[in-house]
């Protein structure tokens, strides 16, 4: 005789087993003061039941990641663990408090109620609640932006809770990834709309299971559903058409997704699972506005007719639509670029000159000098590291070099008494895009960063910089040119240059372009 399990044995398996989920079912509220559903959204529920102790989710926009992320930092924190949650900016930090998280506490009684469950009384006076730290439980969420050094310093952690990870700043995520060192339950989540491919979460996502959400099809086929296999396919370059015969723009009805197997059409917001690809203790799903969105496939088809001729329509339908990481043509500058501008020549050991020079300091002082051609064209006679400043003013007078620009951080007396020790040597801030500006007494340039890295790639493009025979055996120099990845910044509504890795003799490169012009002005 099968013995029924009732509603009220079910409610306390998952608040003792799955809390997360409990919590969503039964207490969570959107910002919005709406009830969390897994109608439609079934594909949530495995990330808020994942106890892996690294995770990973690479997701379109408006998949209702978020929600699962404020629940999972909420047990956490309830539970008496100390939270490190970190958005890109400052700015994206309080608003995200303050329109999601607080609206969220403020709209559900639960989670009032159990603010300070396990405190004792003389604690419940002292609760901290601002806008970065929140006293939950025995615990606390410490929510952070990633271009200040200070809150990566301060607390240890046991939660490290990493949201749009592309726009953060991968240097200090590795400084929050320190403060779990002494946890003896450490976690890492890292979520977020993918940018490029390369980028730090295509990176954390490819060393994952790469698990890819499937769907049942009524011939028992599994449809890991894809944008491509199940909705269009390709006929010609830039000519796509619709897997569903049936479709008609005029009926209404939306288009369906089509069993690879059994040519039928399935559900795409139908019960699934999340099947890996490979082997893996990080735990990584990937999540398309493809099932997890409401928008009409017919639209995203649109969408996608309407970025083939569009390199930044296309990267925002692959990141925002598909979840997926998209390196548009051009967007870097590739090894085929600087082979078709290698010259027959060697690097000399000198030159009479005029030359110019570029610096970028780090650990090391990565330096590039062009000699000016009578056409204007760029000759590169030195591409090298040094490691002290009389190394590099040895290099300015044995290459003629007129006029040089180095990078102002983060060595500021560096690159100050370098800058005042020859008439045409300069430091260089980056500014905004309207900032260029020349303080010939402080020796100072203020240059747009974008502005000058498009300049400066537009000219190796252009053939405009010669490079020597031996350029793609230069120790580090392909694999930082390499590097940067011109990316657009929803927030800002910008264009921007991010590098996840090093790009020192990208950005000598640049400062050389810079050095150009201020040959020009000092002439």
């Amino acid at each position: 005789m099968n013995k029924q399990i009732s509603f009220s044995q079910i409610d306390a398996f998952l608040k003792k087993n799955h809390f997360p989920l409990w919590v969503a079912i039964n207490h969570h509220k959107t910002h919005t003061n709406k009830r969390m559903t897994l109608d439609g959204h079934h594909y949530l529920k495995p990330i808020l039941m994942d106890k892996s102790k690294i995770r990973v989710v690479k997701k379109s926009t408006q998949g209702g990641v978020s929600e699962c992320l404020i629940i999972l930092v909420w047990s956490a924190a309830l539970n008496g663990s100390v939270v490190f949650y970190v958005l890109p900016t400052d700015g994206l930090k309080n608003r995200f408090v303050d329109n999601r998280y607080e609206k969220s506490m403020m709209l559900s009684p639960y989670y009032r109620m159990m603010r300070t469950s396990g405190r004792s009384e003389e604690f419940k006076k002292d609760l901290i609640d601002n806008k970065s730290l929140k006293d939950v439980g025995t615990g606390v969420i410490n929510f952070a932006g990633s271009q200040s050094d200070v809150p990566f310093v301060e607390i240890p952690a046991d939660w490290l809770v990493v949201d749009e990870a592309d726009q953060c700043d991968p240097k200090r995520l590795e400084m929050g990834l320190e403060r779990l060192g002494h946890s003896s339950d450490p976690h890492e989540i890292y979520v977020g709309n993918p940018s490029f491919v390369g980028s730090f979460l295509d990176n954390k996502y490819n060393e994952s299971t790469k698990s890819l959400w499937t769907i049942k099809g009524d011939c028992g086929h599994f449809n890991q559903i894809d944008f491509f296999k199940h909705i269009v396919r390709q006929v010609e370059e830039n000519e796509y058409i619709i897997r569903d015969k049936e479709f008609d723009f005029h009926t209404g009805l939306d288009i369906r997704p089509i069993c690879d197997q059994c040519g039928k059409p399935f559900d795409r917001f139908a019960y699934g699972e999340y099947v890996a690809t490979q082997k893996s203790d990080i735990s990584g799903k990937q999540i398309s506005r493809i099932f997890s969105g409401k928008s009409p496939l017919f639209q995203v088809v649109q969408n996608f007719s309407k970025a083939l001729e569009n390199d930044f329509k296309m990267q925002r339908f692959y990141n925002s639509v598909l979840g997926e990481s998209y390196t548009a043509e051009g967007s870097k500058i590739s090894a085929r670029i600087i082979q078709n501008s290698i010259g027959d020549f060697t690097m000399p050991s000198s030159s009479v000159g005029p030359c110019i020079m570029g610096v970028d300091v780090g650990n090391e002082i990565h330096v590039r000098i062009n000699k000016v051609l009578p056409d204007g064209k760029k000759q590169a006679v030195y591409i090298g590291k040094v490691l002290t400043l009389e190394e590099l003013f040895s290099l300015r007078k044995n290459y003629n070099v007129v006029a040089s620009v180095i990078d102002a951080m983060p060595e500021i007396r560096l690159s100050r008494k370098f800058s005042h020790s020859h008439p045409g040597s300069f430091r260089c801030f980056f500014g905004s895009e309207k900032s260029d500006s020349m303080n010939i007494k402080e020796k100072v340039l203020t240059v747009s960063r974008t502005n000058i890295i498009d300049e400066m790639k537009e000219q190796i493009v252009l053939g405009n910089v010669l490079f020597p025979k031996n350029i793609l055996h230069i120790e580090e120099y392909m694999d930082h040119i390499q590097e940067p990845t011109r990316v657009w910044d929803e927030d800002k509504e910008v264009y921007s240059w991010i590098s996840n890795r090093a790009d020192h003799f990208f950005f000598a490169e640049t400062y050389c372009r810079i050095a150009e012009k201020v040959l020009k002005f000092i002439k």
